[in-house]
Protein backbone atom coordinates (compact mmCIF):
# COMPACT_ATOMS: atom_id res chain seq x y z
CA UNK A 1 0.00 0.00 0.00
CA UNK A 2 3.01 2.36 0.91
CA UNK A 3 4.91 1.56 -2.51
CA UNK A 4 1.48 1.91 -4.48
CA UNK A 5 1.02 5.61 -2.41
CA UNK A 6 5.03 6.60 -3.19
CA UNK A 7 4.78 5.74 -6.98
CA UNK A 8 1.76 7.98 -7.38
CA UNK A 9 3.66 10.53 -5.25
CA UNK A 10 6.34 10.53 -7.64
CA UNK A 11 4.18 10.55 -10.41
CA UNK A 12 2.42 13.53 -9.76
CA UNK A 13 5.58 15.29 -9.29
CA UNK A 14 6.71 14.29 -12.56
CA UNK A 15 3.79 15.62 -14.23
CA UNK A 16 4.15 19.04 -12.22
CA UNK A 17 7.66 19.18 -13.05
CA UNK A 18 6.50 18.23 -16.53
CA UNK A 19 4.09 21.20 -16.67
CA UNK A 20 6.34 23.72 -14.91
CA UNK A 21 8.86 23.05 -17.92
CA UNK A 22 6.22 23.55 -20.05
CA UNK A 23 5.44 26.79 -18.54
CA UNK A 24 9.33 28.00 -18.57
CA UNK A 25 9.56 27.30 -22.00
CA UNK A 26 6.58 29.28 -23.21
CA UNK A 27 7.45 32.36 -20.81
CA UNK A 28 11.66 32.10 -22.18
CA UNK A 29 9.77 32.20 -26.10
CA UNK A 30 7.93 35.11 -24.76
CA UNK A 31 10.76 36.88 -23.54
CA UNK A 32 12.57 35.97 -26.74
CA UNK A 33 9.66 37.11 -28.94
CA UNK A 34 9.45 40.54 -26.99
CA UNK A 35 13.35 41.20 -27.48
CA UNK A 36 13.58 40.45 -31.11
CA UNK A 37 10.42 42.98 -31.59
CA UNK A 38 11.80 45.40 -29.41
CA UNK A 39 15.34 45.42 -30.98
CA UNK A 40 13.65 45.34 -34.48
CA UNK A 41 11.19 48.46 -33.51
CA UNK A 42 14.12 50.14 -32.63
CA UNK A 43 16.05 49.37 -36.16
CA UNK A 44 13.39 50.35 -37.83
CA UNK A 45 12.82 53.85 -36.06
CA UNK A 46 16.37 54.85 -35.16
CA UNK A 47 18.57 52.55 -37.50
CA UNK A 48 17.06 52.19 -40.49
CA UNK A 49 19.30 52.58 -43.78
CA UNK A 50 16.15 53.88 -45.76
CA UNK A 51 14.51 56.40 -44.51
CA UNK A 52 12.39 57.03 -47.56
CA UNK A 53 9.80 54.97 -49.00
CA UNK A 54 10.27 57.06 -52.25
CA UNK A 55 14.01 56.74 -53.90
CA UNK A 56 15.07 60.07 -55.63
CA UNK A 57 14.96 57.68 -58.90
CA UNK A 58 10.83 57.32 -58.11
CA UNK A 59 10.47 60.91 -57.01
CA UNK A 60 11.85 62.16 -60.37
CA UNK A 61 8.86 60.03 -62.21
CA UNK A 62 6.14 60.76 -59.51
CA UNK A 63 3.56 63.77 -59.63
CA UNK A 64 4.80 65.24 -56.03
CA UNK A 65 8.32 66.08 -57.81
CA UNK A 66 6.78 68.61 -59.93
CA UNK A 67 6.37 70.62 -56.94
CA UNK A 68 9.07 70.48 -54.98
CA UNK A 69 12.07 72.70 -55.71
CA UNK A 70 15.21 71.68 -56.72
CA UNK A 71 17.65 70.88 -54.43
CA UNK A 72 15.05 70.02 -51.91
CA UNK A 73 13.94 66.52 -52.44
CA UNK A 74 15.95 65.17 -49.70
CA UNK A 75 14.71 67.55 -46.90
CA UNK A 76 11.12 66.63 -48.60
CA UNK A 77 11.77 62.39 -48.87
CA UNK A 78 12.86 62.63 -45.14
CA UNK A 79 10.28 64.04 -43.84
CA UNK A 80 6.16 65.06 -43.98
CA UNK A 81 6.65 68.56 -42.43
CA UNK A 82 7.31 70.47 -45.27
CA UNK A 83 8.23 74.56 -45.00
CA UNK A 84 6.99 76.44 -47.99
CA UNK A 85 9.95 77.10 -49.89
CA UNK A 86 9.68 73.14 -50.85
CA UNK A 87 6.79 73.84 -53.02
CA UNK A 88 6.55 76.18 -56.31
CA UNK A 89 4.43 77.12 -58.72
CA UNK A 90 5.89 77.55 -62.38
CA UNK A 91 4.44 80.57 -63.78
CA UNK A 92 6.27 81.40 -67.16
CA UNK A 93 5.11 84.91 -66.76
CA UNK A 94 4.09 85.67 -63.32
CA UNK A 95 0.88 88.46 -62.23
CA UNK A 96 2.02 91.27 -60.33
CA UNK A 97 0.14 89.86 -57.07
CA UNK A 98 2.06 86.61 -57.23
CA UNK A 99 5.30 88.79 -58.01
CA UNK A 100 4.50 91.11 -54.61
CA UNK A 101 2.60 88.23 -52.32
CA UNK A 102 4.24 85.04 -53.61
CA UNK A 103 2.68 81.28 -54.39
CA UNK A 104 1.41 81.40 -50.98
CA UNK A 105 -0.06 84.49 -49.83
CA UNK A 106 -2.36 83.90 -47.00
CA UNK A 107 -0.02 83.75 -44.37
CA UNK A 108 -2.22 85.84 -41.69
CA UNK A 109 -4.53 82.73 -41.55
CA UNK A 110 -2.79 79.79 -39.82
CA UNK A 111 -6.13 77.70 -38.73
CA UNK A 112 -7.20 77.92 -42.61
CA UNK A 113 -4.22 78.97 -44.53
CA UNK A 114 -3.60 75.24 -45.86
CA UNK A 115 -6.77 75.71 -47.47
CA UNK A 116 -6.78 78.90 -49.30
CA UNK A 117 -3.02 78.86 -50.18
CA UNK A 118 -3.99 75.24 -52.30
CA UNK A 119 -6.39 76.99 -55.05
CA UNK A 120 -3.39 79.05 -56.09
CA UNK A 121 -1.96 75.86 -57.97
CA UNK A 122 -5.42 76.04 -60.48
CA UNK A 123 -6.67 79.82 -60.09
CA UNK A 124 -5.37 83.49 -60.46
CA UNK A 125 -5.93 85.76 -57.34
CA UNK A 126 -8.63 87.53 -58.73
CA UNK A 127 -10.95 84.41 -59.24
CA UNK A 128 -11.56 85.00 -55.42
CA UNK A 129 -10.69 88.36 -54.63
CA UNK A 130 -12.41 90.54 -57.79
CA UNK A 131 -16.40 89.61 -57.39
CA UNK A 132 -18.60 89.93 -60.40
CA UNK A 133 -20.98 91.92 -58.81
CA UNK A 134 -18.07 94.77 -58.85
CA UNK A 135 -17.30 94.49 -61.91
CA UNK A 136 -19.21 96.09 -64.52
CA UNK A 137 -19.77 93.82 -67.30
CA UNK A 138 -20.13 90.19 -67.40
CA UNK A 139 -17.77 88.15 -66.51
CA UNK A 140 -17.26 85.08 -67.24
CA UNK A 141 -13.57 82.19 -66.58
CA UNK A 142 -11.25 80.34 -68.72
CA UNK A 143 -8.44 78.32 -68.33
CA UNK A 144 -4.80 79.63 -69.40
CA UNK A 145 -1.28 77.66 -69.81
CA UNK A 146 0.79 78.60 -67.04
CA UNK A 147 3.42 78.49 -69.46
CA UNK A 148 2.65 80.20 -72.63
CA UNK A 149 -0.52 81.98 -71.93
CA UNK A 150 -2.60 80.75 -74.14
CA UNK A 151 -6.31 79.56 -73.37
CA UNK A 152 -6.65 75.99 -72.87
CA UNK A 153 -9.80 74.47 -73.31
CA UNK A 154 -9.97 70.78 -71.62
CA UNK A 155 -8.27 70.08 -68.27
CA UNK A 156 -6.85 66.65 -67.14
CA UNK A 157 -8.82 66.33 -64.15
CA UNK A 158 -7.34 63.32 -63.37
CA UNK A 159 -4.17 65.48 -61.95
CA UNK A 160 -6.14 66.85 -59.95
CA UNK A 161 -4.96 70.59 -59.59
CA UNK A 162 -1.95 69.95 -61.26
CA UNK A 163 -3.36 71.19 -64.20
CA UNK A 164 -0.57 72.92 -65.40
CA UNK A 165 -3.51 76.24 -66.31
CA UNK A 166 -5.26 78.58 -64.11
CA UNK A 167 -8.96 79.68 -64.14
CA UNK A 168 -9.11 83.28 -64.68
CA UNK A 169 -11.61 85.61 -64.55
CA UNK A 170 -12.41 87.76 -67.64
CA UNK A 171 -14.50 90.44 -69.20
CA UNK A 172 -15.61 92.12 -72.63
CA UNK A 173 -14.02 95.83 -72.77
CA UNK A 174 -14.33 97.67 -76.02
CA UNK A 175 -15.36 94.29 -77.73
CA UNK A 176 -12.44 92.70 -76.83
CA UNK A 177 -11.18 90.26 -74.04
CA UNK A 178 -10.07 91.31 -70.72
CA UNK A 179 -8.30 89.16 -68.20
CA UNK A 180 -8.84 90.76 -64.73
CA UNK A 181 -5.50 88.90 -63.34
CA UNK A 182 -3.74 91.70 -65.23
CA UNK A 183 -3.70 95.20 -63.89
CA UNK A 184 -5.63 98.21 -64.95
CA UNK A 185 -2.60 100.45 -64.03
CA UNK A 186 0.36 98.97 -65.04
CA UNK A 187 2.49 101.98 -65.31
CA UNK A 188 1.68 102.87 -61.88
CA UNK A 189 2.79 99.20 -60.41
CA UNK A 190 6.23 99.68 -62.32
CA UNK A 191 6.81 103.12 -60.94
CA UNK A 192 5.94 101.74 -57.00
CA UNK A 193 8.23 98.90 -57.55
CA UNK A 194 11.13 100.94 -58.64
CA UNK A 195 10.55 103.41 -55.69
CA UNK A 196 9.02 101.60 -52.59
CA UNK A 197 12.41 101.21 -50.24
CA UNK A 198 12.07 104.80 -50.77
CA UNK A 199 8.66 105.45 -49.48
CA UNK A 200 7.52 105.90 -45.99
CA UNK A 201 5.47 103.41 -44.35
CA UNK A 202 2.39 106.02 -45.33
CA UNK A 203 2.87 106.72 -48.52
CA UNK A 204 3.48 103.02 -49.57
CA UNK A 205 0.14 102.48 -47.53
CA UNK A 206 -1.48 105.51 -49.71
CA UNK A 207 0.21 103.16 -52.74
CA UNK A 208 -1.41 100.58 -51.83
CA UNK A 209 -4.55 101.43 -51.78
CA UNK A 210 -3.99 102.25 -55.50
CA UNK A 211 -2.68 99.00 -56.18
CA UNK A 212 -5.29 96.90 -54.91
CA UNK A 213 -8.14 99.23 -56.29
CA UNK A 214 -10.07 96.46 -58.67
CA UNK A 215 -9.92 94.04 -55.73
CA UNK A 216 -13.78 93.80 -53.72
CA UNK A 217 -13.70 94.54 -50.44
CA UNK A 218 -14.71 91.17 -49.55
CA UNK A 219 -13.33 88.14 -51.54
CA UNK A 220 -15.19 85.15 -52.19
CA UNK A 221 -16.10 82.62 -49.38
CA UNK A 222 -15.20 78.70 -49.08
CA UNK A 223 -19.16 78.35 -48.67
CA UNK A 224 -19.89 80.08 -51.55
CA UNK A 225 -18.53 77.51 -54.17
CA UNK A 226 -18.42 74.44 -51.94
CA UNK A 227 -22.27 73.82 -52.28
CA UNK A 228 -25.49 72.93 -54.63
CA UNK A 229 -25.67 76.64 -56.09
CA UNK A 230 -21.94 77.82 -56.26
CA UNK A 231 -20.31 81.08 -56.75
CA UNK A 232 -18.46 79.23 -60.06
CA UNK A 233 -20.60 77.28 -62.46
CA UNK A 234 -17.86 74.00 -62.47
CA UNK A 235 -18.98 72.27 -65.30
CA UNK A 236 -19.70 75.80 -66.82
CA UNK A 237 -15.78 76.32 -66.79
CA UNK A 238 -14.43 72.54 -67.98
CA UNK A 239 -15.25 70.27 -64.99
CA UNK A 240 -17.01 67.17 -66.11
CA UNK A 241 -20.21 66.03 -64.07
CA UNK A 242 -18.77 63.77 -61.61
CA UNK A 243 -16.01 66.02 -60.60
CA UNK A 244 -18.21 68.66 -60.22
CA UNK A 245 -20.05 66.70 -58.00
CA UNK A 246 -17.30 66.06 -55.25
CA UNK A 247 -16.39 70.02 -55.28
CA UNK A 248 -20.10 70.52 -54.65
CA UNK A 249 -19.49 68.85 -51.25
CA UNK A 250 -18.72 70.90 -48.40
CA UNK A 251 -16.83 69.03 -46.03
CA UNK A 252 -13.81 71.58 -45.91
CA UNK A 253 -16.01 74.35 -45.97
CA UNK A 254 -18.19 73.02 -43.28
CA UNK A 255 -14.94 72.00 -40.95
CA UNK A 256 -14.16 75.70 -41.31
CA UNK A 257 -17.57 76.75 -40.23
CA UNK A 258 -17.46 73.82 -36.92
CA UNK A 259 -13.80 75.53 -36.28
CA UNK A 260 -15.22 78.04 -35.60
CA UNK A 261 -17.90 76.92 -33.62
CA UNK A 262 -15.28 75.31 -31.52
CA UNK A 263 -12.56 77.79 -31.42
CA UNK A 264 -10.95 77.48 -27.74
CA UNK A 265 -10.53 79.27 -25.38
CA UNK A 266 -14.26 79.45 -24.93
CA UNK A 267 -15.51 76.20 -26.51
CA UNK A 268 -17.67 75.93 -23.58
CA UNK A 269 -19.66 78.69 -25.02
CA UNK A 270 -19.77 77.93 -28.94
CA UNK A 271 -22.04 81.19 -29.80
CA UNK A 272 -19.26 83.74 -28.46
CA UNK A 273 -16.87 82.04 -29.58
CA UNK A 274 -17.73 82.06 -33.25
CA UNK A 275 -18.83 85.99 -32.44
CA UNK A 276 -14.79 86.40 -30.92
CA UNK A 277 -13.45 84.66 -33.88
CA UNK A 278 -15.54 86.72 -36.56
CA UNK A 279 -14.98 89.99 -35.04
CA UNK A 280 -11.40 89.06 -35.37
CA UNK A 281 -11.50 87.76 -39.13
CA UNK A 282 -13.63 90.72 -40.06
CA UNK A 283 -10.91 93.63 -38.36
CA UNK A 284 -8.01 91.37 -40.56
CA UNK A 285 -10.51 91.50 -43.87
CA UNK A 286 -10.41 87.35 -44.14
CA UNK A 287 -14.10 86.38 -42.90
CA UNK A 288 -15.37 83.33 -43.87
CA UNK A 289 -19.10 83.58 -43.32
Amino acid sequence: MEETEELQHEETGRRKGFGRRIAELVSLCSLLFCIVVSVLSLKILYFSSSPSLVTPEQAKTSRFSNYVAPGMAKKTDTHFHNVDDTVKLVIAKQPICVTCHGTLPHGKSPDIRSFLNMHNYFMSCETCHIRRADVQSEVAYLWYDNMTEELVTKIDETKYGNYGARLVPVTTLNGELRRLDQPSNPDFIKEYLAQKDNLTPEEQGEAKVILHKDMSKKPVQCVECHRRDPYIDYVAVGYSKKRAESLYRTEAADMIERYMEFYLPTMFDPGSAKKQKMKKLEVEDRSTD
